[in-house]
């Protein structure tokens, strides 16, 4: 079965009493989605061959960005490549249709690790407020309009020289490439790099707000989480309206009411706080908090199997109730998707969200038992096929346009803590 038609041919399976089985994808489709994630690391040494030839070519910059991307954040490398299955005419007539001069996947990737480049600096506990956002406006303003090459260096200079930290060592790649993200956000379409300068601003001003900086109560979880996640989700909605898969009317209703209820708060704090629950204890050892600071210090002082116990029945039930609730309201993204999607529209940007869920919740619910609090987080752990399995259940219920399907599928993962391929929609 060709690339071409790997998600078409996607169906619900047989009628089993009242459960439908989602049947698994095939070992070639697989294969390819598997082939397209991965290739980052292949088409990364090949870039680094042909920069080191002098080629700065920015087809090159790109597949550099790919790869910087697995570095700092695999869950969201590994959903782009959906927006590369199943093509077909009238999808690339949609991207093309308005002059574009990247996809999806690689202006998603460009602004993203724009968007890491901040909160790397944002995140930084060694620098004060004035000093992170001199340096991010910085940054911010020689990503979008870059002077020249000594502006892109002193800027790439002065991320090298960021007081060290160790959750810093993953951004490596990204800070040494510096270069190659300023090229490629500086060439993309004004519409994209309106959006991400208009969004990186309110991420900057936000995230060094004095009264977001302390997390001792529930409410300032939800402060100073949101501007982390909720410009990302915003720029999403605009680049969606940019290449014509939704109306500009339709991304300003996503975005403006902005309260609990918002579809894309929803969406990107679900995505948020299920990785702030698998960072919980990397993030307190780098001086970076993004939970209520009692719940957080029961966690680190549970040393025998009592007080692990006492941590798992108290604060991790607690931050892991906060996650599920996020998941279960982000539907409501994807159902406002859904309402909007146009007749014989592709389904991959509804699909992305999704599968991006799902994975994120699959990571949520490895945090959730006493051997996460015994071993400090390290045994939050999936194998690969279980988002390939991910893949298959949400691909099958956004064709068929079944949210609650969804619904269904969030609860499998994260009440019953059940794997994907035991999943039937009743």
């Amino acid at each position: 079965m060709s690339a071409t038609n790997s998600v078409a041919k996607y169906e619900l399976g047989t009628e089993l009493g009242s459960e439908t089985e989602i049947p698994r994808s095939s070992w070639l489709n697989r294969a390819i989605f598997v082939a397209k994630a991965s290739s980052p690391f292949l088409s990364y040494k090949i870039a680094k061959a042909t920069r080191s030839l002098g080629n700065q070519d920015i087809e090159t910059d790109r597949m550099i960005l790919q790869r910087t991307t697995l570095s700092n954040s695999k869950t969201f490398a590994y959903s782009l490549p959906v927006f590369d299955l199943g093509s077909s005419k009238n999808e690339v007539k949609i991207v093309r249709g308005t002059e574009q001069k990247s996809t999806l996947r690689e202006k998603f990737t460009a602004v993203h690790q724009g968007f890491q480049t901040i909160d790397l600096i944002a995140d930084n506990p060694k620098l004060t407020n004035n000093e992170k956002k001199e340096l991010a406006d910085k940054c911010r303003e020689c990503l979008i309009n870059p002077e020249g090459p000594e502006e892109v260096e002193e800027i790439r200079q002065a991320l090298r020289n960021l007081p060290r930290t160790g959750d810093s060592e993953k951004y490596d790649n990204l800070v040494e490439h510096f270069d190659s993200l300023a090229r490629v956000l500086s060439a993309e379409s004004k519409g994209t790099r309106s959006a991400f300068g208009k969004y990186s601003r309110e991420m900057i001003d936000g995230m060094t707000d004095p009264e977001v900086q302390y997390v001792e109560t529930l409410e300032d979880e939800k402060k100073v989480n949101y501007f982390d996640a909720v410009c990302v989700g915003k720029t999403i909605n605009d680049l969606y309206a940019e290449v014509g898969l939704i109306t500009p009317a339709q991304s300003k209703f996503l975005r403006t009411t902005i309260n609990e209820n918002n579809p894309t708060v929803s969406m990107a704090m679900a995505y948020q706080r299920a990785n702030d629950l698998r960072d919980v204890f990397d993030d307190t050892e780098n001086g970076i908090q993004k939970w209520r600071k009692k719940d957080v210090d029961q966690l680190l002082s549970a040393i025998n199997e009592g007080s692990v116990q006492e941590a798992f029945k108290g604060p991790l039930t607690r931050m892991y109730g906060d996650v599920k609730e996020w998941c279960y309201k982000s539907v409501d993204y994807l159902e406002s998707l859904l309402r909007m999607r146009r007749y014989g529209q592709p389904f991959k940007h509804i699909i992305f969200p999704a599968f991006g869920l799902a994975a994120y919740a699959i990571t949520a619910s490895t945090t959730y038992s006493p051997e996460f609090i015994r071993t400090q987080g390290a045994s939050s752990k999936k194998k690969f096929w279980e988002y390939l399995d991910a893949l298959d259940v949400t691909t099958n219920l956004i064709r068929k346009e079944d949210a609650d399907g969804i619904r269904s599928y969030l609860g499998h993962i994260l009440e019953e803590q059940k794997p994907s391929r035991t999943f039937r929609r009743t």
